[in-house]
């Protein structure tokens, strides 16, 4: 692996890298990665049990209509995901 990262962009990586230091950095992000997804996955699930329709969308597409929420035109591709038999809404200002 660490030929791998030996040569980047066709440059050779200075003098005096610090192997060891990078790995450890590496693990620690990777670790602190898996917490965050973890985290996420627990959120999601929580949004979940409160609406059972939303187990039957991806979580990239709970993600999405969360962060969309307030804007009900962004979330228009998953409405027939959540609801059989509904391709679209219409919506009109009033």
């Amino acid at each position: 692996m660490q030929e791998a990262f030996e040569e980047y962009d066709g440059k050779l990586f200075e003098e005096g890298w610090d192997w060891e230091k990078f790995c450890d950095q590496f693990a620690k992000n990777n670790r602190h990665l898996d917490h965050i997804n973890e985290e996420l996955s627990q959120y999601l699930e929580y949004k979940r049990s409160d609406f059972a329709r939303l187990y039957f969308i991806s979580d990239k597409a709970l993600i999405d209509i969360l962060a969309n929420s307030k804007d009900p035109l962004l979330i228009q591709k998953d409405i027939g995901t959540c609801f059989e038999g509904i391709k679209r809404l219409l919506f009109t200002k009033k």
